[in-house]
């Protein structure tokens, strides 16, 4: 929207709708938004309410216009979901502020207009998550680190600070609410940043990078934050190659002060060695009751066990170690 148009609606909208036509018959692509916007602007400030109902309504029609547009507008849902929120139609006002988050997802405001809807309509829980939500995405940008990352990488933080119960990263995997095409994800620091991260989120309980590129500095970063984590039970670092006996020892040095840990999965992890699953065994901590090791080539687990001082572990379907106090079916 030009300056122009936006000093036009509040001085002339008369002028303003005019301008903004002139743009739809030109085939500006926003005009159906801007025009949306205009309504929507006067019926805030009309005071019958038959013709602020009727401006509201106006205010709909455009921003479904603009939705139905081939432009993917995350702000017309937003801003449609606004007027939903004025006219007290919270169940719509709530389904279209998730779209606009599904197509916009690093954007604070729509958590903070999410939260607020959600508050309005009696539903606290979700309202204190979203504006939570929102407070770290914009802690997140103000670290100078964050504006030189990809938009994949991104997108990951996000999702850290944003899923429920299970965080997932595959080079071609899925992210929270699918809201992106199946984009992959190679980490451009080894994962350090993501990782000084890992504690922003404490609904985290399934930690997962799979073919992330992540590295041993990733690893120590990741290890750090998970000697005071206590939400996190099941750990999987699987098929990153970049990690060597180095990240292993990171891990488990940080494990024996974690309370929390109960599975670690380190399959496919080619370049670690049996030496270091047996440093792993040694300081693994009581609640740890399984710790795989599938497809790791230079890991041999018959000697791990037997060279281990550590007897509490049992060797399951070949690859996988569990504690022998533990229920080893299924």
């Amino acid at each position: 929207m030009s300056n122009y148009g936006i000093i036009c609606i509040y001085s002339d909208p008369r002028r303003a709708e005019d301008f903004f036509r002139v743009g739809l018959a030109s085939g500006y692509e926003y005009a159906y938004f801007d025009l949306g916007f205009l309504y929507e602007s006067l019926a805030k400030q009309e005071k019958d309410e038959k013709q602020r109902k009727q401006h509201y309504e106006m205010a709909l029609g455009y921003y479904e216009r603009q939705i139905r547009s081939s432009l993917i507008s995350p702000e017309a849902y937003n801003r449609r979901g606004l007027c939903y929120y004025d006219l007290e139609e919270f169940p719509k006002a709530i389904q279209d502020l998730k779209k606009a988050i599904c197509l916009k997802p690093n954007d604070p405001k729509y958590y903070s207009y999410l939260g607020m809807i959600y508050s309005a309509s009696g539903q606290m829980t979700e309202s204190n998550r979203c504006r939570e939500i929102a407070d770290n995405i914009k802690k997140l940008k103000q670290i100078p680190e964050y504006k030189t990352k990809r938009q994949q990488y991104k997108h990951a933080l996000v999702k850290l600070l944003t899923c429920e119960g299970t965080f997932s990263l595959e080079r071609q995997g899925d992210f929270w609410w699918n809201p992106f095409p199946d984009w992959g994800i190679a980490f451009d620091d080894g994962g350090i940043f993501l990782g000084n991260c890992l504690n922003w989120n404490p609904r985290v309980k399934t930690f997962s990078l799979y073919r992330c590129h992540l590295s041993n500095d990733g690893m120590r970063s990741i290890a750090e934050q998970l000697k005071s984590n206590t939400t996190i039970e099941v750990l999987r670092l699987e098929w990153n190659s970049l990690i060597t006996n180095a990240g292993i020892w990171f891990l488990a040095d940080a494990l024996k002060e974690n309370l929390t840990v109960r599975k670690l999965s380190l399959a496919h992890n080619d370049n670690i060695t049996t030496e270091a699953i047996i440093y792993l065994i040694n300081n693994a901590p009581d609640q740890l009751e399984e710790i795989s090791f599938v497809g790791c080539k230079r890991v041999n687990q018959t000697k791990a066990l037997t060279n281990a001082s550590n007897q509490q572990f049992q060797l399951k379907d070949r690859e996988v170690l569990v504690r022998k106090t533990t229920n080893t079916e299924g």
